[in-house]
């Protein structure tokens, strides 16, 4: 019998191959078009409800008369510009071409993407509106915020944390009293959004809340009491009782061939012949910007600042929320993931088992390369989407300007603000201004902020007049970290937040979630930065009931954040691009499972507490690769996850799910109630068939 004769060159090969890859190809580009296209509108600031000045809108960069209130003509001729598929007109800016700082990204989201989902076919819900009770509590974080940069981040979860603030002598409870962390949140409390006993009034008209502003609301708890929660304020999630700083932030590689001396509390991360610190060059304390008119107002007309940061002159671990803030600015977005990856690959951490499953052994190898591929893919893709929400979308402005625009009427000057007065009155008489010994409002926050403006202008020299009376017991600004304070770019959604949720998703979806903590990192501890944190980590517990989901969605949210820390975004701002983020990298990985020919699947949960499975037959079909929903209610987390056969309604689960933010606003252009959608390009689908048949 003759013997069989070997093969050695691959069977699909020539034109066989390309027919493949054309195929495999031309399917990603149906699945991405199958998405919902989405067409959400902003909250109308800019348009219909503030037609006369843009006070809530972003207008950084455009002229600004000396109350800080924008050119209309300027902005209507941004928003023109913006909106249109060419460059436009020239467009008038508040400064000279030589000392203008430039806007970041303004055109990204015209861009167009051919990998994953569309920039167009993902949303944020409209921001919040001016005058209503979430965007009250939101600059009223901020402000609490600004008043803890510099406590430690392990002594924010003690409630007798002072803060360095008294209660006046006049006030009917606390007369005179050294105020603490306990008493910062109790000042939140009295606001409506955070008291669950007292109804909340929606931003939108209706008689309830939407159900974004119920999940950005509920969020706002502790699971266990009816108050705003110290780590909800922080981290924009329930408080688990856990360390609030991921160990993604801390640790480093544990010992391998190259540094067979290496330990994680070193705090370095491996990375081929070179070696990442995870300390970082930490900013002065007490140091902040834009605490007076004549700074804030050069930079809302976009002059470069030529002032850099103050420093502390040593690398230390991320310790304050100051630090943190650091950490987001100067940092590549994707980062601390790149540095995440590092050491889990580092420690060989196991890979989800539905991408080495294979009965020969025979599998891709889901390395570093393969990961930094999906890396890259989810900050490119996010960036681009998340500048078409800032830009050509909602274009809210930053909380540096609102805070502003309250100053501005708590000075005598609201005409300025046109129809937009009210509701600045409004937010205004909700924080009790100018009424510190007002126990049933946070007036003494507005208080406390005065005094700390107050401070920082003491240690700065020059002329901070405006051209009207501004009294320092009612500078109401917001203290910034940076010098020019917030990105020259609009505040909704979050650049950063987005970028987390996306490389998040794509980490829990490669990585086995259910692997020991131990095993896939190398950390036999818990780590916080010491008293002298330059020097190494210190043990604080044990990993037990430590999981690698929790560690890397700490990392998100930590990441996500970060800005908030500096001033430079709302909480809602960051919560809904987290979970935009996520969204597209789903999408990512959707197509991503296309290039392979044989069957694989990946699960994990997702923000929301849904289980979420991706699962190949490895064909090039139109439902080859099914993304199968399932809400925290429906499934046990010891129950394997469904494959790729038991998804028999995955399309229902999937659009609902990609559109669950937005749908009440405006009803997709595509019919979510629908499993088959009908699909916008014919031609295309009939080729498709024709190529798979």
């Amino acid at each position: 019998m003759a013997q069989k004769q070997t093969n050695y060159r691959p069977v699909d090969s020539g034109r066989n191959r390309a027919a493949k890859a054309l195929a495999r190809g031309s399917m990603a580009s149906f699945m991405a078009g199958e998405r919902p296209t989405l067409s959400v509108p902003s909250n109308e600031e800019d348009s219909h409800r503030f037609s006369t000045v843009s006070v809530s809108s972003f207008t950084k960069g455009l002229p600004h008369n000396p109350y800080g209130v924008a050119n209309r003509r300027a902005y209507e001729q941004f928003v023109a510009s913006l909106t249109s598929e060419t460059t436009g007109d020239t467009i008038m800016k508040g400064c000279s071409d030589d000392e203008f700082a430039g806007w970041e990204g303004a055109r990204d989201g015209q861009a167009f993407t051919l990998q994953g989902a569309d920039s167009s076919s993902i949303a944020l819900p409209p921001a919040p509106r001016l005058g209503f009770c979430e965007a009250t509590a939101e600059l009223a974080e901020l402000y609490a915020i600004a008043l803890v940069r510099d406590i430690p981040l392990g002594a924010l979860s003690r409630p007798e944390t002072p803060i360095g603030f008294y209660y006046p002598t006049t006030h009917p409870l606390k007369p005179g009293k050294s105020a603490n962390l306990a008493d910062l949140f109790e000042e939140l409390d009295k606001l409506g959004w955070y008291d669950q006993s007292r109804a909340a009034l929606t931003s939108f008209g209706g008689r309830r809340l939407t159900q974004p502003e119920m999940r950005r609301r509920q969020v706002r708890w502790q699971s266990n009491e009816d108050r705003v929660s110290v780590d909800a304020v922080l981290s924009g999630t329930r408080d688990d009782g856990e360390p609030w700083l991921s160990q993604f932030l801390l640790i480093g590689s544990g010992k391998s061939e190259r540094h067979p001396l290496r330990r994680p509390s070193n705090g370095l991360i491996s990375a081929g012949a070179h070696s990442v610190d995870q300390r970082i060059t930490a900013s002065a304390r007490g140091v902040d910007y834009m605490t007076n008119w004549h700074d804030w107002l050069r930079s809302q007309n976009g002059v470069r600042t030529n002032a850099s940061p103050g420093s502390s002159g040593r690398n230390r671990f991320v310790s304050t929320p100051r630090d943190l803030a650091a950490y987001c600015r100067w940092d590549p977005a994707h980062q601390p993931f790149i540095n995440a990856a590092l050491i889990l690959l580092g420690n060989d951490a196991p890979r989800d088992p539905g991408l080495v499953r294979n009965r020969n052994g025979l599998t891709a190898s889901w390395g570093f390369t393969e990961i930094n591929r999906l890396l890259g893919e989810a900050v490119l893709q996010t960036t681009r989407a998340v500048r078409r929400q800032q830009y050509q979308i909602h274009r809210r402005g930053r909380p540096e300007s609102l805070a502003a625009m309250l100053t501005l009427e708590a000075n005598g000057e609201g005409r300025q603000l046109a129809e937009a007065r009210k509701a600045i009155q409004t937010m205004l008489d909700d924080l009790g201004a100018g009424q510190p010994d007002d126990a049933s409002r946070p007036g003494v926050l507005l208080d406390w902020i005065a005094d700390l403006n107050a401070d920082r202008n003491l240690q700065k020299s020059g002329n901070f007049e405006a051209l009207f009376h501004l009294d320092p017991k009612r500078n109401y600004l917001l203290p910034m970290v940076w010098p020019d304070g917030a990105p020259m770019s609009p505040s909704y959604g979050s650049l950063h937040a987005a970028i987390a949720g996306a490389c998040v998703t794509v980490m829990k979806a490669v990585f086995d979630m259910d692997a020991d903590y131990t095993r896939a990192t190398g950390a036999e501890h818990q780590y916080a930065p010491s008293p002298e944190s330059d020097k190494r980590l210190e043990i604080v517990g044990a990993t037990r009931g430590v999981t690698l989901e929790g560690e890397l969605n700490k990392l998100a949210s930590n990441i996500a954040i970060g800005d908030r820390f500096a001033g430079a975004h709302f909480h809602s701002d960051c919560y809904e691009s987290l979970r935009l983020g996520e969204c597209l990298a789903v999408g990512i990985l959707q197509q991503h499972m296309l290039e392979y020919g044989f069957a694989l699947s990946m699960s994990f949960t997702g923000f929301g507490g849904e289980r979420i499975t991706i699962a190949s037959n490895g064909k090039a079909a139109s439902d080859s690769v099914r993304a199968y929903i399932e809400p925290s209610s429906e499934f046990l987390p010891e129950n394997p996850p469904p494959t790729w056969e038991d998804m028999q309604d995955w399309e229902y689960r999937f659009n609902s799910w990609w559109t669950r933010s937005v749908v009440e606003f405006e009803n997709p252009m595509l019919d979510i109630d629908e499993v088959d959608i009908e699909f916008a390009m014919p031609e295309l689908k009939e080729k498709l068939h024709q190529l798979t048949a």
